[in-house]
């Protein structure tokens, strides 16, 4: 067959030697001593390794000597520096694995790889020109399939390959790629060589924008002396071409509305794809912020349904149409192949380019890019072989210890996907099951040449040395290709990933780490580019987003209001007078109602007892106040992109002085309640900074609206019900009791009282019912609400309301009576009822109206 790939009998591949170097410490000179392993490229100096030390190439050489001092104290306190940029940024990736997944700030080199603006331009010519390849293989394979007909592609690999999607054949699209990453690698000669690509749903844009930016705080004179390349006019290029290829979709002439799809929160790469929406200006979506009525997309917004034309997505293939594709998604979209087959919306990229990521797929690339394009691929890949075929099994089981043994199908769950294993990592024993396991299912396996990858300077640091010091560390090139007017433009840059140690294997999951690309000697340098205007784009808030901002709001206070009322417990079993039976049956009731005592708890605990029943309750994961605030910290995650990170950090924090509660109640021994005030005065400090940010630094659209009135709704519903024991109990409000209501809302809790000469107990209890000025008043938590209800925007149809009286009605019936002194707390029980059913009524009445309308359109996605 003309595709077949040559039967095993490759060259003899260079020897390889050890991946790391013993590490050397840096002189104010330089790196001059520092030298990549033997058999290894060595980036710093141009050249391949070699026993004596080459000069640095003029690009080093000029790079160091725009730093005022290259002394390991100051590349120090760069590190520091990078460090600190990369925190306050909130730049970070979530590590999966055997463990559960963990946020991590994202690792990045003190140093960058260079690339000469010569060497950048041929291999951002043989990318544009394996692009044309692969645009044309997805074209044949989803429409003729001529090329697997006369043996140029084996059908066994492409049709059974996993992310071969069925359902896409006959689905013609305008453009099928429009995003592309490839992975290369820099042989022992200095010769690039591609080892994988990826174009489902590449990473690494959004990192690459971070890299870049942190880059050039750090080492402003070496940037512009290097004259590196600017990359943003590609991703404007990028945006416009795909704006333009949507913009036929429009029916009324106005801008494309564009979306990028992303699988949630839990991705490994959330930061990014939040970042990078963003960055360009999209709405970030996920799967069930969308609809498909009519054949068209649309998104769910409180405005009502908004038509998309175009999507960036970062969701997997077969994820991407539950109807169509995998049934179980949640991810997807149901419909969203129907709404392409009638050219309704442009997908970035084109589901089904999955199999174009299988590492078999290289070994025919090279004979059918003769065919297509009538020339050779500029940029040859790593010799491959794929084991799916007798010849190359044969050849292969006595020379794997010469080869990188991949999986032809990665991820797949219908074959066997394995990690990336080096053939000369392998024991006897090893070696023999694979030849065994090739034998029985040959196809599941791909050989592919291992070439010593070249190695770059890092700055590391070890437990045995005060100091930092150079080390050599071996790295893989991704570099992007995205789409323009007339065919694909390569980002001039790119980011290299690190291996960590002497590992031979890029993994950012096992401590490697990632640095910027600059191209220097461009022509044209970077320059400023004024922001894209976006004051005339109309508000789109989409549901969800305003539902966990709606949430956000209520988990924010709700911790608030347990951290308050802690505080005010143990600082009431501290004061000179203790509680009296009145205070005690009140704060006992408020604590059960809040969940932050035990229903077991004895009424006549002594005060003690209570505080160190109040810290027993933080060693327990089902404390309420504790989830609290992991629910207020993962809606907030989920918000990544539409909150400043400002309020992220402070989230952040606010967790972290909740971790430390529940670990130090739990672990620290001759730990008191004192010590338990003392951390809750911390929390209760990170809440009011995140309170803050709330109130005075976000935009005050209908999404903060709905965030605010999540706040006053439980402000309502926590105010009444800490009065309503009070109310109930039969025992009338002392001065003592009054004094602690008192304090509970302004957080009095500093100095000690004399309890006695609180405030009169109608003078308080107006105050908190009836006062028009202070902010945790029902009355004035009724006229805020108010306020913001007539601040949301109408929906474009009308919920059914199953209510007899609107609650419009209801609040002002409220505000009314509140107005009116109780002459006794016994007189407001049913007001405070009142207010509680209302808090309820309200929250089902939001969620029904603006987060799950019953939308009177058609919910067939091929009407």
């Amino acid at each position: 067959m003309i595709g077949t790939s040559a039967p095993f009998n490759p060259p003899a591949p260079p020897t390889a030697g050890d991946c790391g170097s013993s590490p050397v410490p840096v002189t104010p000179a330089g790196f001059d001593q520092s030298a990549a392993a033997p058999s290894h490229f060595d980036e710093l100096r141009g050249s391949a390794s070699s026993d004596t030390p080459l000069p640095l190439t003029p690009d080093w050489q000029r790079f160091f000597s725009a730093l005022p001092d290259a002394s390991p104290a100051a590349l120090d306190l760069h590190q520091a520096r990078l460090q600190r940029l990369i925190r306050d940024n909130g730049i970070s990736y979530t590590a999966q694995g055997k463990m559960p997944a963990t946020l991590r700030p994202w690792e990045l080199n003190l140093f960058p790889l260079l690339l000469r603006h010569e060497e950048w331009q041929h291999l951002a010519a043989g990318i544009r020109q394996r692009m044309q390849l692969l645009e044309q293989v997805m074209a044949d394979v989803y429409g003729p399939q001529t090329l697997m007909q006369q043996g140029w592609l084996p059908p066994a690999l492409i049709q059974g390959h996993p992310g071969y999607l069925r359902p896409m054949h006959g689905i013609v699209q305008q453009r099928y790629l429009h995003i592309a990453a490839f992975d290369l690698i820099r042989d022992h000669a200095g010769l690039w060589w591609l080892m994988a690509q990826r174009t489902q749903a590449p990473s690494g844009l959004g990192y690459l924008i971070e890299n870049r930016h942190v880059m050039r705080q750090l080492f402003p004179e070496g940037f512009n002396q290097l004259k590196v390349a600017t990359i943003t006019e590609a991703y404007r290029s990028f945006l416009d071409t795909l704006r333009q290829q949507c913009q036929p979709l429009v029916e009324d002439g106005a801008a494309p509305t564009l979306v990028l799809l992303t699988p949630g929160a839990h991705s490994k790469t959330w930061f990014e794809q939040a970042y990078l929406a963003r960055y360009l200006g999209l709405t970030l979506v996920q799967g069930h912020d969308l609809t498909v009525r009519g054949n068209k997309l649309y998104l769910k917004t409180l405005h009502g349904l908004v038509r998309v034309h175009g999507m960036l997505r970062r969701v997997d293939d077969s994820w991407m149409d539950p109807l169509e594709l995998r049934p179980e998604s949640r991810e997807g979209i149901p419909g969203l192949l129907q709404a392409m087959r009638a050219s309704q919306v442009i997908v970035a990229n084109s589901p089904g380019s999955s199999f174009l990521e299988s590492p078999a797929l290289q070994g025919f690339l090279a004979p059918l890019a003769r065919h297509v394009l009538g020339e050779p691929l500029a940029i040859p890949a790593l010799p491959t072989w794929w084991c799916g075929e007798a010849a190359v099994r044969t050849g292969a089981e006595q020379q794997l210890h010469d080869y990188a043994i991949k999986p032809t199908y990665s991820g797949s769950e219908l074959h066997d996907s394995f990690p990336t294993r080096l053939g000369r990592e392998l024991d006897a024993e090893e070696l023999e099951q694979l030849r065994n396991d090739m034998r029985n299912q040959g196809d599941d396996f791909t050989l592919q040449h291992y070439a010593p990858l070249s190695q770059m300077p890092a700055w590391v640091h070890s437990e045995n040395r005060q100091e930092g010091y150079p080390a050599m560390r071996s790295l893989v090139l991704r570099l992007f290709a995205l789409s323009d007017g007339e065919g694909w433009r390569v980002l001039p840059g790119g980011m290299a990933r690190l291996a960590a140690g002497d590992d031979s294997i890029m993994s950012m999951q096992n401590g490697g780490s990632s640095a910027d690309v600059w191209v220097t000697g461009s022509i044209n340098p970077a320059i400023a580019q004024p922001p894209r205007d976006h004051a005339s784009e109309p508000e789109r808030i989409v549901s969800r987003t305003a539902e966990n901002l709606f949430w956000l709001g209520r988990y924010t206070e709700r911790a608030e209001n347990a951290v308050r009322l802690q505080l005010l417990t143990l600082d009431s079993l501290q004061q000179l007078d203790r509680p009296g039976p009145a205070l005690r049956h009140w704060l006992r009731q408020l604590l059960l109602d809040q969940q932050l005592v035990s229903s077991e708890t004895p009424a006549d605990l002594p005060d003690e007892q209570l505080a160190r029943e109040l810290m027993r309750q933080w060693q327990d994961r089902g404390c309420a106040a504790q989830g609290n605030i992991a629910s207020m910290a993962r809606t907030a995650a989920e918000l990544r992109g539409q909150l400043p990170h400002q309020h992220w950090h402070l989230v952040q924090e606010a967790e972290t002085h909740m971790r430390a509660l529940r670990t130090d109640n739990g672990e620290q021994p001759g730990h008191s309640p004192m010590d338990l005030a003392s951390q809750l005065h911390q929390l209760s400090h990170a809440m009011a900074a995140v309170t803050g940010v709330q109130l005075d630094r976000l935009q005050r659209d209908a999404g903060w609206q709905l965030l605010m009135l999540g706040r006053w709704i439980e402000r309502l519903s926590f105010v009444a019900g800490a009065l309503l024991p009070a109310s109930t109990s039969g025992t009338p409000l002392d001065g003592q009791t009054a004094a602690t209501l008192t304090a509970l809302f302004d957080q009095h809790l500093q100095q000690p009282r004399m309890q006695s000469f609180g405030p009169p107990a109608a003078e308080a209890w107006h105050t908190l019912t009836g006062s028009t000025r202070h902010p945790r008043s029902l009355r004035w938590v009724l006229e805020q609400i108010s306020i913001t209800l007539q601040a949301l925007p109408p929906l474009p149809f009308s919920p059914a309301m199953p209510d007899s009286v609107p609650l419009a009605q209801q609040i002002d019936s409220l505000q009314a009576s509140l107005q009116q002194a109780a002459s006794a707390p016994s007189d407001s029980s049913h007001l405070l009822r009142q207010c509680i059913q209302l808090a309820m009524m309200l929250t089902d009445d939001i969620t029904r109206t603006y987060f799950h309308p019953a939308d009177p359109a058609t919910h067939s996605v091929g009407a």
